[in-house]
């Protein structure tokens, strides 16, 4: 499989965002639209794009989407991974766990990625329960560490995950801080939905 991963420009983020974004993530999931052109305009919002090779001679041509992730990003060099989804006709390829493997050399002067899965034991169903398990033994799987800290935001209670890029894990106080400190810079552009959050 040829492939490759690229920086996304604003404004193929927004096409991702207002495109398959729509299709991959359910409506209360995703940010108003303004509150993501707000990011991009601060410049804390960033994307990756995992796009298809091969096809063309003309090494400059991208192929289609693969994957794609995109994350709010704090002013001290740590990223929340936001959104996060392949491609249907790309999916059990192992395309996600390439691109999740390989981000690192694409996010230059990142330190670390953090992200979120919904907590297991507040599933409403087993449905859920086993979605949710699955998702959490894929990024077990890609070398992400599940660490001692949860959040809730918008009544959602939430495991956080850390992927180190350079360095060692942060202690458990300083991963706080800068989930802390992504957290004011995502929400705070969401003024209309007046997002409540909690980190423990």
């Amino acid at each position: 499989m040829l492939y490759r991963i690229e920086k996304l420009a604003p404004s193929q983020i927004r096409e991702i965002y207002t495109g398959p974004a729509v299709r991959h993530f359910p409506a209360d999931e995703r940010k108003p639209v303004a509150a993501i052109e707000k990011l991009l305009e601060d410049g804390m919002y960033i994307g990756l794009g995992m796009f298809e090779a091969g096809r063309s001679t003309d090494e400059s041509e991208e192929g289609p989407l693969m994957a794609y992730a995109l994350f709010t990003k704090a002013a001290d060099d740590y990223v929340l991974l936001d959104y996060y989804a392949v491609l249907e006709e790309y999916r059990s390829d192992g395309v996600g766990s390439i691109f999740i493997k390989e981000m690192d050399k694409h996010l230059e002067g990142v330190h670390g990625m953090l992200l979120e899965t919904e907590d297991i034991d507040s599933a409403a169903d087993e449905e859920e329960y086993n979605t949710r398990r699955r998702r959490n033994a894929f990024y077990s799987r890609n070398d992400v560490i599940m660490s001692d800290i949860m959040s809730e935001a918008a009544g959602v209670r939430y495991n956080i995950w850390y992927k180190p890029f350079t360095g060692d894990i942060p202690e458990s106080d300083k991963l706080r801080n800068i989930l802390s400190d992504l957290y004011n810079v995502m929400f705070k552009r969401c003024e209309d939905a007046d997002i409540t959050w909690n980190i423990f």
